[in-house]
């Protein structure tokens, strides 16, 4: 009777033991789910944070397109105004507005100063003078 008294009592001890052991495992158990709880919680907000992020920069990138083809716009109206100018030019004489930008655009690519036409090129069309005054001295006179 001794012995089974002593077994019973080794077995509440050991029952006690686990139960000790499964409620530190409980607590260790929670204490990881509130904690990767949070980490779902943070990731979520980052991500809706992100997706709001992601629309506000692609309405920015819109609103950029349109700025910049108006841009291009109004700088294709500018030039071709001003080439529609150039057309009384002697130098653009018969030339469409196509034409003269290809005639500008070929100017400058074969220019040595980066595209920039030294004054003499912009009054001088192919060797004949375009303004009197611009000419030497002597030359002026005999146009006179």
């Amino acid at each position: 009777m001794v012995s089974n008294r002593e077994s019973a009592r080794r077995s509440r001890k050991r029952k006690q033991a686990h139960l000790a052991d499964l409620e530190l495992q409980v607590d260790q158990l929670r204490g990881e789910n509130s904690s990767l709880f949070k980490q779902l919680t943070d990731a979520n907000q980052e991500f809706n944070q992100a997706v709001t992020n992601n629309r506000v920069l692609k309405s920015d990138v819109e609103t950029l397109r349109v700025k910049v083809k108006m841009a291009e716009d109004m700088v294709t109206r500018d030039v071709l105004s001003t080439l529609d100018f150039q057309g009384d030019d002697t130098c653009y004489t018969g030339m469409s507005a196509a034409g003269q930008v290809q005639s500008i655009a070929m100017e400058n690519s074969q220019n040595k100063n980066g595209g920039i036409r030294p004054s003499s090129e912009i009054t001088n069309c192919g060797g004949a003078d375009i303004w009197p005054w611009d000419s030497p001295p002597n030359a002026m006179s005999k146009q006179l």
